[in-house]
């Protein structure tokens, strides 16, 4: 009888019948997306604008087409995470994202690398809540709000002028950007830093700081301005956005040591994610992920369920090849993220 997990891929026009073992962990080929600020990586992305592969003993096949074989024995019926590399441009300015808010959607930065030609301490930025100094500066936070929504507005009128062709004074371009910026925080992060982002939180990550990025499966987000035409949508979303921000000061990261080499580094009603360190030549049983869990590796080399990956490679472990068991292969430590859905208990 064969196996009922080793099941024949839906056949597409472009893609090869083929056959996928789901007790086996399978690697992750991302999408390289450009953005006017720089490009995204993909590694779990189904959209028109890209699509992620998944590699197979016989050669690779779409992300989607690997789904499609069933969420139940992938993902145990739950929605894959995005899991993606966002490298901005080390260029001022042009290399920072959009301000924007999410309105229910988390996201987990880790820093990975700060381009020391943008910051040559190393030590980079983040956009994130709002400016407490300023904002105790109202009366209330409604008046914070407006006058916030009126410095956007101001330099919306400029960026649209620019955009159009009109001859804009680079001074007053940055004096009203400037005065913009002043009613959010910029954090300062370095290497291995996390940053949480919860819904309602203004958010700009900074030219030059690459980070591997876990979120909640969901594609919304209000923009609340830009420094560059935004290309995937006619107007900005700043009435609903700042109307509707958290103003309360951006929480410190989330980072709780839960066990020897595991620290969870982000934990919300749908998705957890966890930094392991390993050892050299040691390994590490993660029996406490119920669903699936998608791997990438930050340092050295870690090997999932037999499979090994590399800086900046990633891998899904699927429902049925689970638990999960990292080994560091090599004589020198290794570091990687792991996530999946939320557990109902915690490792000990």
């Amino acid at each position: 009888m064969p196996d009922p997990s080793a099941l024949p891929a839906p056949p597409s026009q472009n893609t090869p019948r083929t056959s996928i073992d789901l007790h086996q962990p399978a690697g992750l080929e991302p999408v390289s997306i450009a953005k006017p600020w720089g490009r995204e990586l993909w590694f779990t992305g189904v959209e028109a604008r890209g699509e992620s592969l998944v590699q197979t003993s016989s050669g690779q096949i779409p992300l989607s087409q690997y789904l499609a074989m069933g969420r139940e024995r992938v993902c145990n019926g739950r929605e894959l995470l995005l899991l993606k590399i966002l490298e901005p441009n080390p260029a001022p300015v042009l290399g920072n994202l959009y301000l924007e808010a999410h309105r229910s959607k988390h996201e987990v930065y880790v820093v990975t690398h700060v381009d020391e030609s943008a910051w040559p301490d190393g030590i980079g930025a983040v956009r994130l809540g709002a400016n407490q100094r300023l904002r105790h500066q109202f009366a209330d936070d409604e008046a914070f709000r407006r006058a916030f929504l009126s410095a956007v507005r101001d330099y919306e009128a400029i960026r649209r002028a620019a955009d159009k062709g009109t001859h804009v004074p680079p001074q007053a371009e940055i004096a009203k950007r400037e005065a913009m910026e002043a009613f959010t925080e910029l954090v300062s992060v370095r290497p291995g830093d996390v940053v949480n982002v919860p819904p309602w939180q203004p958010h700009s990550l900074q030219h030059g700081v690459r980070v591997v990025e876990l979120q909640t499966p969901t594609f919304e987000r209000l923009i609340i301005s830009f420094a560059q035409r935004v290309l995937t949508q006619e107007h900005w979303d700043s009435d609903e956005a700042i109307m509707g921000l958290d103003l309360a000061p951006a929480a410190p990261p989330d980072v709780v040591p839960v066990a020897q080499g595991i620290e969870q580094i982000g934990r919300f009603d749908d998705i957890a994610a966890w930094r392991v360190s390993i050892g050299p030549h040691r390994s590490m049983n993660l029996d406490f992920l119920p669903h699936y869990a998608a791997c990438i590796c930050l340092s050295g080399s870690v090997t999932a369920n037999g499979l090994t990956r590399h800086v900046e490679q990633a891998c899904l472990i699927p429902h049925a090849a689970l638990p999960l068991t990292l080994t560091n292969p090599t004589a020198e430590p290794t570091v990687c993220l792991v996530a999946g859905p939320a557990a109902t208990t915690a490792p000990a």
